[in-house]
């Protein structure tokens, strides 16, 4: 049996639209893990924070996070360290980059 043309045509271009797929799925995951939304520099404002708890065989562990509304209009989830957490408020503006998370201060 002998294919035709049309049909190895068709054989190759649902085996390209597979590829392409797949390769946009690793480079999706491959640039939110390598990348990291955190890596981003960014100004806004906290509009929520929050205390994750972790319980593991080892313990809980407390993780402490905030939302930052970004200028952009952007919703972005930030770890924090206890000291940030403890002296942001609702509504502060801050700052955050590489270094990590800064209480802007007004003009």
């Amino acid at each position: 049996m002998r294919l035709k043309t049309a049909d190895i045509l068709k054989h190759i271009a649902r085996g390209l639209a597979v590829l392409l797929l797949f390769g946009a799925i690793l480079f999706v995951l491959y640039s939110r893990l390598l990348t990291g939304r955190e890596a981003r520099e960014f100004s806004g404002v906290v509009t929520e924070k929050w205390i994750s708890i972790s319980e593991t065989d080892e313990g809980t562990k407390l993780f402490p996070r905030i939302l930052v509304k970004t200028d952009g209009g952007e919703l972005i989830k930030i770890s924090v360290d206890f000291e940030t957490y403890e002296r942001l408020q609702i509504s502060m503006r801050v700052n955050h980059d590489s270094r990590g998370v800064k209480v802007e201060t007004p003009r």
